[in-house]
């Protein structure tokens, strides 16, 4: 089929003047002025901290106590701060208490309690001959920013002893 001279000049016209059309022949009407642009980089959302501090008589958080001497029968009392970006839910924390003078640590050796509410609730622990185990009471939310709670340690023994405690979900 042979195509007219006038119809391949409109064609080729029409096609020029689509390619040559203004940056903004992507609206449905006449721009009064320049076209912006914004563009974003959206970062994943914060992982999730639980960061856990003991506090001293003053209330400053320290990564370790320092040593603290105590007679055989007395309590003492132990405080944590957490320090959290989120609300964490059903969290409790595992103390791991062990003997540093090369002793078998004993069920009768120490005694934790926990401060709350209802006033002192003694934790119930176990030894394994290495290590004391004893869980907090269940916390139902640890709040963010922080939430301090308070522990009373009773050494019933003389001798060394080491604390480690972790904040631990019960939702696992």
């Amino acid at each position: 089929m042979k195509v007219p001279k006038m119809a391949k000049a409109l064609l080729l016209s029409a096609v020029l003047f689509t390619m040559a059309a203004p940056a903004y022949a992507d609206y449905s009407f006449v721009p009064l002025s320049n076209k912006i642009t914004a563009t974003f980089k959206v970062n994943a959302p914060a992982e999730p901290t639980y960061v856990l501090k003991w506090l001293d008589s003053s209330n400053h958080e320290l990564e370790t106590l320092p040593l603290q001497t105590v007679n055989s029968g007395d309590s003492m009392d132990l405080k944590l701060r957490a320090t959290v970006n989120q609300d964490f839910k059903d969290i409790r924390y595992y103390f791991k208490i062990k003997r540093t003078d090369g002793t078998t640590i004993t069920d009768s050796d120490i005694s934790l309690a926990q401060y709350g509410d209802s006033g002192v609730v003694t934790l119930s622990g176990n030894t394994d001959g290495e290590l004391y185990l004893s869980y907090s009471k269940r916390f139902v939310t640890v709040t963010s920013p922080s939430m301090d709670s308070k522990f009373k340690v009773t050494f019933n023994a003389a001798g060394q002893y080491q604390i480690n405690v972790v904040a631990v979900s019960m939702n696992d």
